[in-house]
């Protein structure tokens, strides 16, 4: 619980001094990229299958839209 509470902590002061350098879009945007490319990093080392469906596709769009 203390390792989870620290890295939380952590990040709440990486938005904090970003926030003070950065417009807020742009922030905004960053943090979306770096996350997306976070979890692109974990899904090649789990080797997990890319969907190749077009509904997959808009249903992973509609989520991106509206989190």
């Amino acid at each position: 619980m203390l390792w989870i509470t620290a890295a939380l902590a952590a990040c709440f002061l990486g938005i904090k001094w970003g926030l003070r350098d950065a417009p807020l879009l742009w922030f905004a945007a960053l943090r979306a990229l770096l996350g997306g490319g976070a979890l692109a990093l974990v899904a090649l080392f789990q080797r997990r299958q890319i969907p190749s469906s077009f509904t997959a596709w808009a249903k992973i769009t509609a989520l991106g839209l509206v989190n």
